[in-house]
């Protein structure tokens, strides 16, 4: 008797287990058979989809650092540099500042080829473009190290400027429908995952009293007189395109309205979050000389500009064509 009941319950479980694995097998072959009743099914499982739309792109806190030495380093500025101590051999700790910008808008548009694994799941390839034209200027907010005593005092203008920032992204993405009351309508909520090719136009500007009895740099020096008068009125232009490869990740929601069989029409909202964006850029002039720290062109002066957590949020219509 317990044997007869013992295979009866292993042949139930047996029979659990194989319908479970029938109903999964049928999901992938017969995927038809596992969606809900009403549920507008595509003419074709491809589709190519075309978008167009405008963006908000968040503020950039920048961080800049450049191995620039202090200005009585500067043999331009100081011919007595090399009884300075600290003016000669490994540079030490770079400068640092900040500037902040606020937010921006723009455009997007992308292209994207999908294939629905199920009716219910598509997985989709994109390639997605936005531009934000920031276009702001914005004062030096506080700095580190030597550049601490000069703001408010020596320095008469320190301001830098962020132009158009352009982002090419290159992302993998995978959306679930979520069925409703009417057929022709198909909600849908997704994510992705890839790279954006970021460009950030950058100036900076940074203009010293033209006042000699206003620079403070070098007055404990024995050429005090002559440091202040060739720092006096000074200039650093710095012009570059702040490029980075960087990750990015987005959270999609949208809904498409099935016009016909082969085409739909719709609105697609995201946000899209990125990666550390880091950049490169140089000054020339230099304290209204080349950039270098030595009348032989040694020492170069470099520096780089960093932000962590951009993102953009945007809104889209969007036309796929089913095929």
């Amino acid at each position: 008797m317990q044997s007869g009941i013992f295979s009866f319950l292993l042949f139930g479980i047996t029979n659990s287990a194989m319908r479970r694995m029938l109903v999964f097998g049928c999901g992938l072959m017969c995927p038809g058979l596992l969606v809900p009743p009403g549920f507008a099914q595509p003419a074709s499982r491809t589709y190519v989809s075309m978008e167009l739309g405008g963006n908000f792109a968040s503020g950039w806190d920048m961080s800049g650092e450049a191995n620039d030495r202090a200005s009585v380093c500067d043999e331009f500025i100081n011919p007595m540099y090399a009884s300075v101590p600290g003016c000669t051999g490994p540079r030490g700790a770079d400068d640092t500042w900040a500037v902040a910008f606020d937010g921006a808008r723009g455009i997007l548009t992308s292209v994207a080829v999908g294939y629905a694994v199920h009716p219910l799941v598509r997985l989709e390839a994109e390639y997605l473009f936005r531009s934000s034209n920031y276009s702001q200027q914005s004062p030096v907010q506080s700095s580190a190290g030597i550049n601490v005593a000069k703001l408010g005092d020596e320095l008469e203008f320190a301001a830098e400027r962020l132009g158009i920032v352009t982002a090419n992204h290159a992302l993998a993405n995978a959306y679930v429908s979520i069925p409703a009351g009417n057929h022709r309508y198909r909600p849908y909520i997704g994510g992705g995952i890839g790279l954006a090719f970021t460009n950030a136009v950058y100036n900076s500007v940074w203009a010293r009293n033209p006042d000699p009895a206003a620079i403070a740099t070098g007055r404990d020096q024995p050429n005090a007189e002559q440091i202040a008068r060739t720092l006096a009125g000074t200039v650093s232009v710095g012009e570059a395109t702040l490029k980075d490869t960087h990750l990015s990740y987005q959270i999609v929601a949208g809904v498409d309205y099935a016009v016909s069989e082969k085409v739909t029409l719709g609105f697609k909202a995201r946000t899209v979050l990125y990666g550390s964006f880091s950049g490169g850029i140089h000054w020339d002039p230099l304290r209204s000389h080349a950039p270098n720290l030595r009348r032989d062109g040694s020492e170069p002066v470099e520096g780089t500009m960093s932000t962590e957590g951009i993102y953009t949020a945007g809104m889209s219509v969007v036309m796929k064509y089913h095929f």
